[in-house]
């Protein structure tokens, strides 16, 4: 490939997230990345169930014209990526209450519970890089209720 600006991307499996800029350049890049695939591993995007998120200054012309390039859904919300939410809101105290929401309790020792809230809750703030000193408190408060069974 030439050179051109760096897309940095998220991959897992079969599920990946890139991220560029809002431009013809990037958009012409990200077609010969997913030619180049498909050139080397015979599989093929479904374009129709990929999908594409813009910040809010990006022109809805703009927005329109990158679609039609890509054959990727416009998106106003990109919901979850491995089981974990992607915000571009704000994240508040009760952002992460979903994790605990399906946990129970009663199904886990008490070293499996430890276990858990060691592997999957304190984790979270990581993931997201960005959280807010109040909000590690809420998550670490949680998970000391979670363990000792006060959920």
């Amino acid at each position: 490939m030439e050179r051109g600006p760096t897309l940095s991307y998220l991959f897992f499996a079969d599920d990946f997230i890139l991220f560029c800029e809002a431009n013809k350049n990037q958009t012409a890049q990200l077609n010969d990345i997913l030619c180049t695939f498909y050139h080397f591993s015979g599989q093929k995007v479904n374009r129709g169930k990929s999908q594409i998120f813009f910040s809010p200054n990006i022109p809805i012309d703009l927005a329109d014209a990158i679609c039609r390039d890509i054959g990727f859904v416009r998106v106003d919300d990109l919901s979850n990526y491995l089981g974990m939410p992607l915000f571009h809101k704000r994240v508040m105290t009760n952002t992460f209450d979903f994790v605990l929401n399906e946990w129970e309790v009663r199904k886990l020792s008490l070293l499996g519970r430890i276990t858990l809230v060691k592997s999957v809750l304190l984790v979270i703030p990581n993931y997201f890089m960005s959280t807010l000193v109040s909000i590690c408190s809420e998550i670490e408060k949680l998970a000391r209720n979670f363990i000792w069974g006060m959920t």
